[in-house]
C-alpha cells in the first residue's frame, strides 16, 4: 500500500512538475519566425532554387527527435500565380535558438502563367511568400502561419513596352522621293512617298502560349496625286532580353489590324496602321531565368527598320538608311534580392 502511495505521489509530481515547465514557458513546442522569407539559391537550366529561412526557439531542455520534430510548408506566389511550394516533415530540433534553411524550386511550366499575369499587370510585379509551420513535442503541438512577405515594384513603369515604343517611335519622320508622271510636255514631277507622324507599341492579347505586340504607324500621304499602300510591308522589328529573342518578325509574318493589305492611302490621307506581331512565350522561361541569375537586372534590345516601295518608280526607301534604330535600355526588379531597389532606365517617348 505504501508503494502504491509513493507511486501516486511521484506521478502527481511530475505531472505537477511538467504543468509549472509548462506554464512558465520551460518545456513546450517551439515557437518560429521569420528570419528571411526567401533568396535565390543555385539557378542553372534545370532548376531555379528558392531558400527561405526561419528561426526556431525550442524552449526544452532537450532537441526535439525527428519523430515528434516540425513540419513546414511554404509556397512563393508572383503576380498571385503559384511559382512554387514545398514541404519538410520529421525536421528534427535542436534546444534554444537555431536556423531552419527550407528549399524548394521554382516550377518552370508556372512561369508563362506568371508572365501572363505580368503583362495584364501592366508591368507592375508582385511577389508573396507564405506558409505555416507545425510543432510537435512531449504531446504538445502549435500551428503557426508565419507572416507573408510581399512586395511590389515599378507600379509607375512600363520598362518593356517603353523600350519597343522608344525604338519604334525613332522611325518618325518623312521619306519621300520626286517621281515624274507622264511623259512629254504634259509630264509632271510630284514628291511621293509616307510621312510617319506617330510611332509607339503596345502590348496586345496575352494568354499562357503567346504575346501580341502591337506596332502603331500613323502614316501620312504628302503627295497631291499618287495614292500609296496603307501598310508598307517591309517592317522589321526584333526584341531581345538578356540576349533571348523574344520576338523576330519582318514582311508579311506581321498581321494587321482594321486595314487590308492591298487598302490604300489616297492623296493628303493620313491612316493609323497596327502591325502585330506574335511572341512566343516559351521563351520566357529562358529570358527570366537569366533575370535571376543577374541579380534580377535585364538589359531590353529592340531593333526596327521600314522598308516601303516608291509608288510608279519601283524604287525603294529603307528607314533608317544605314541600318535599324535601336533602343537598350535595362530594368530591375527585387522580389527576392534584398536591399536591392527596384528601378529601370527605359522610357517611353515624349508624347
Amino acid at each position: 500500500m505504501k508503494g502504491s502511495n509513493v507511486i501516486g505521489a511521484i506521478v502527481v509530481a511530475v505531472v505537477v512538475l511538467g504543468a509549472a515547465l509548462y506554464l512558465t514557458g520551460a518545456v513546450g513546442p517551439p515557437s518560429v519566425t521569420v528570419e528571411d522569407g526567401g533568396d535565390w539559391g543555385a539557378v542553372s537550366e534545370d532548376r531555379m532554387e528558392v531558400v527561405t529561412t526561419l528561426r526556431v526557439k525550442n524552449p526544452n531542455p532537450v532537441g526535439i527527435s525527428v519523430d515528434e520534430g516540425m513540419r513546414a510548408s511554404y509556397r512563393v506566389y508572383l503576380n498571385d500565380v503559384r511559382v512554387a511550394r514545398g514541404e519538410k516533415t520529421g525536421l528534427g530540433v535542436p534546444r534554444g535558438s537555431s536556423l531552419m534553411r527550407l528549399s524548394t524550386d521554382i516550377e518552370n511550366d508556372r512561369i508563362p502563367p506568371w508572365w501572363v499575369a505580368f503583362v495584364r499587370a501592366n508591368e507592375t510585379p508582385t511577389v508573396r511568400v507564405d506558409g505555416r509551420v507545425r510543432a510537435r513535442a512531449f504531446g504538445l503541438s502549435t500551428s503557426t502561419r508565419f507572416p507573408a512577405r510581399r512586395r511590389t515594384m515599378l507600379e509607375d513603369e512600363t520598362p518593356i513596352v517603353d523600350s519597343m515604343s522608344g525604338a519604334i517611335s525613332k522611325l518618325e519622320g518623312a521619306y519621300t522621293k520626286e517621281v515624274t508622271l507622264g511623259t512629254g510636255p504634259a509630264s509632271e514631277t510630284v514628291r511621293v512617298g509616307y510621312e510617319v507622324r506617330e510611332a509607339r507599341a503596345t502590348w496586345g492579347r496575352v494568354n499562357r502560349s503567346s504575346t501580341l505586340v502591337r506596332f502603331h504607324l500613323r502614316l501620312h500621304n504628302p503627295s497631291e496625286r499618287v495614292p500609296v499602300p496603307a501598310a508598307p510591308d517591309g517592317l522589321a522589328a526584333t526584341i531581345e532580353m538578356n540576349d533571348v529573342p523574344l520576338v523576330d518578325v519582318r514582311g508579311d509574318a506581321f498581321g494587321l489590324e482594321s486595314v487590308d493589305r492591298d487598302a490604300l492611302i489616297r492623296p493628303g490621307g493620313t491612316r493609323e496602321i497596327v502591325y502585330v506581331a506574335v511572341m512566343d512565350n516559351d521563351r520566357v522561361d529562358d529570358w527570366f531565368r537569366r533575370h535571376v541569375e543577374r541579380g534580377e537586372r535585364s538589359t531590353v534590345d529592340v531593333r526596327a527598320s521600314l522598308r516601303f516601295e516608291v509608288p510608279r518608280t519601283g524604287d525603294a526607301i529603307r528607314v533608317p538608311r544605314d541600318g535599324p534604330v535601336t533602343d537598350t535600355c535595362e530594368f530591375r526588379t527585387a522580389m527576392l534580392v534584398d536591399d536591392q531597389e527596384a528601378g529601370t532606365t527605359c522610357s517611353a517617348p515624349e508624347a
